[in-house]
């Protein structure tokens, strides 16, 4: 196992290093005036199923997966250089395993630095935990089990293959999944912000905010599928295919429901906030919808 403390090389402000498991070279010294230095890690081998844990303190993360079976970790400070010296990396990896923790000396540098990451990692890479402060994540074509938390910040996840766990405060959630997503499910879940579901095909959804609206376009809705979608203030779209079938739930405190599928009640309309329906030709998969202070609406993919 390696271990590589990046403390002693932020001490050089201004500057660019390169690092290549226990190799460092210098690559660009600038101006002592820049608020800017950046660590780079790079040319590392390692399987493609590499496991990644990442704990940062105040700043976005990004992830981007590639089809080499290399990682590249680039790490990224701005703000007062005279409080650079006060933020530490820690990094243990191996060849299956990536885990960074970023720690600050005291309390005083959450207001002076902005701690950035970068990372690309093989396409079969799992996020086992990922967490930021103040910061936005992004995930991009990473086919592996996704966990990610932020506070501050907002969460978007593009073509991911397997399962996700995202969970925000005070921002949105964005997901879109490809097609070999089906039985990976999705768990999202934030405050204050809208969540959207684009090309959805996965057969367990749970998406949960508050004061923010959820918008879901499925591609598919495979035999079996639970979706439950709820907001406590803003409103529901669900895009379905035209041939869907499926049992569906709907209720608002205070706004309509639009229904745009044929549709056979079960039940009967039980007042003007809540309908349970039945869409197509089987019950094939559950739709639970719910929003405390606004409109649902169900329509076919145009």
């Amino acid at each position: 196992m390696k271990k590589i403390l990046l403390s002693s090389f932020l001490l050089i402000a201004n500057s660019v290093v390169a690092f290549s498991w226990g190799r460092n070279v210098l690559l660009n010294d600038k101006s002592n005036q820049s608020s800017k230095s950046s660590v780079l890690l790079s040319n590392c081998s390692v399987n493609e199923n590499l496991v990644v844990s990442l704990e940062n303190y105040n700043g976005n993360v990004i992830v981007k997966g590639h089809s080499a079976n290399s990682v590249t970790v680039t790490m990224t400070m701005t703000g007062d250089k005279e409080y650079f010296s006060k933020v530490c990396a820690n990094l243990t990896a191996t060849s299956n395993i990536l885990d960074i923790h970023t720690s600050v000396a005291d309390n005083s540098v959450s207001n002076n630095v902005s701690v950035e990451y970068e990372l690309l990692v093989p396409f079969g890479s799992q996020v086992k935990f990922l967490k930021t402060l103040n910061g936005t994540i992004e995930i991009h074509h990473v086919y592996g089990p996704l966990t990610c938390q932020t506070t501050n910040g907002e969460i978007d996840i593009e073509n991911s293959r397997g399962t996700v766990n995202a969970q925000s405060s005070n921002g949105a959630i964005s997901v879109s999944v490809d097609e070999f997503s089906k039985d990976a499910p999705l768990n999202l879940v934030t405050t204050n912000g809208s969540i959207i579901i684009e090309n959805s095909q996965n057969s367990c959804v749970k998406a949960t905010t508050s004061n923010g609206s959820i918008r879901m376009v499925s591609a598919s809705v495979p035999e079996g599928s639970v979706v439950d979608l709820k907001t406590t203030n803003g409103e529901i779209e669900c895009t379905l295919p035209k041939d869907v079938s499926t049992d569906l739930y709907a209720r608002t405190s205070n706004g309509k429901i639009f229904l745009k599928f044929p549709h056979t009640q079960l039940g009967g309309i039980l007042n003007a906030t809540e309908v349970r329906a039945h869409i197509g030709n089987k019950s094939a998969s559950i739709f639970s919808l719910f929003t405390g202070n606004n409109s649902i609406t169900v329509k076919p993919v145009r």
